[in-house]
């Protein structure tokens, strides 16, 4: 029995250090990659940046967050960050504690000015009219496909409904439900999971097309 015993612990050390080895294997690679799409772009990257963890607070970030991987430079004209943000939580169920690890791609794109907080994202499992019921803060507009698909929060109700023009209104509903937010001079996007060179790109496009489709008096404050 106990020669039994010590070879599953053996067979689950192995595991786990080959589970391991391939995890820094996967993240080299993506560093690779983005390392090779920056220099191919002339951006800028960092293995590792933590201040980018405090610089914004809200969704997605916390505290005792890391960074990592973290790519700088202009996208059409336009200055930008994209990064790998994670942090990990404990649970402890009263015999054994169990580590997550919660990881994050965040795009940071400049606006043309400051303006209000303004959030946009999936409505989840209650949309339009019944979060309303619900009391939920949110704001609507004259599309009730859209209320039921996006649930859009902001600190001025005018702002957002300047900034959701019927071309940001068709756009978001054409590319589905993907979250962003303005917060000072800077809109974020989020996506949960690792950095992959291939998301890089792709999500800067379409903040561009985004921002591009606001009206001009959004920015004149």
């Amino acid at each position: 029995m106990v020669p039994f015993v010590i070879v599953m612990i053996l067979v689950i050390a192995v595991i786990a250090i080959a589970a391991t080895a391939r995890q820094h294997q996967l993240r080299a690679a993506r560093t690779e990659g983005l390392t090779q799409i920056a220099q191919q772009r002339g951006w800028q990257i960092s293995p590792e940046d933590d201040r980018y963890a405090s610089r914004w607070s809200g969704e997605p970030f916390t505290r005792g967050g890391r960074v990592r991987n973290v790519v700088t430079g202009s996208h059409q004209s336009r200055p930008f960050t994209a990064f790998e943000y994670w942090y990990t939580t404990s649970s402890h169920n009263g015999t054994t504690t169990t580590t997550t690890t919660h990881t994050f791609t965040v795009w940071a794109l400049q606006l043309p000015g400051e303006v209000p907080e303004m959030s946009v994202g999936p409505e989840g499992l209650f949309g339009g009219k019944v979060a309303e019921a619900f009391g939920f803060d949110r704001v609507d507009i004259d599309d009730q496909a859209f209320n039921d698909t996006f649930k859009v929060k902001a600190d001025d109700e005018q702002f957002a409904r300047t900034v959701l023009s019927p071309d940001v209104v068709a756009l978001m509903k054409q590319t589905g439900t993907w979250q962003w937010r303005f917060t000072g001079n800077t809109m974020l996007s989020w996506e949960q999971g690792t950095f992959d060179p291939e998301d890089l790109e792709p999500r800067l496009n379409l903040m561009m097309r985004l921002v591009t489709e606001i009206p001009g008096r959004a920015w004149e404050r």
